[in-house]
């Protein structure tokens, strides 16, 4: 599940380059085919432009969303700097980033237990799995 971003766009482009290649045995499907096509390689380029990933709050290959909404409340991230993972305590896993074209990422609280309160500060795997971005909560309760 956590790869689904990866497989499904994928999947996608294989499946047209195969409509493709089968379309010059099936003249009549060609016709059907064009549109479609063009509908979903403007979705897959609409996805991947940086902008509209950071509004929507999607990983993309290249770089994380600016802001982040867990649990109804709103998380932006300052500097976005990717900080060592040994650099914080114990952490515990709380939601996932989906990806689009990439692996979904964790996304991480410090602390063991499982309280009701807020986090102030949710933690993101970056590039690797070494190095964790901080999102922090914006506005009020």
């Amino acid at each position: 599940m956590r790869s689904i971003g990866l497989v499904i766009p994928t999947f996608v482009l294989v499946a047209m380059v195969g409509g493709i290649v089968f379309r010059k045995k099936l003249r009549f499907v060609a016709v059907l085919l064009v549109p479609l096509y063009i509908v979903v390689t403007l979705i897959l380029v609409l996805g991947s432009l940086s902008p509209i990933a950071s509004q929507v709050g999607y990983a993309l290959p290249w770089q994380l969303p600016r802001h982040l909404t867990h649990h109804g409340r709103d998380y932006y991230a300052g500097t976005r700097k990717c900080e060592a993972r040994s650099g914080f305590g114990g952490l515990r896993r709380v939601g996932w980033v989906f990806g689009y074209f990439t692996p979904a990422r964790q996304i991480y609280v410090e602390g063991q237990g499982g309280g009701t309160a807020t986090p102030t500060v949710l933690l993101v795997n970056g590039s690797g799995d070494h190095c964790l971005v901080a999102y922090e909560l914006s506005g009020g309760p």
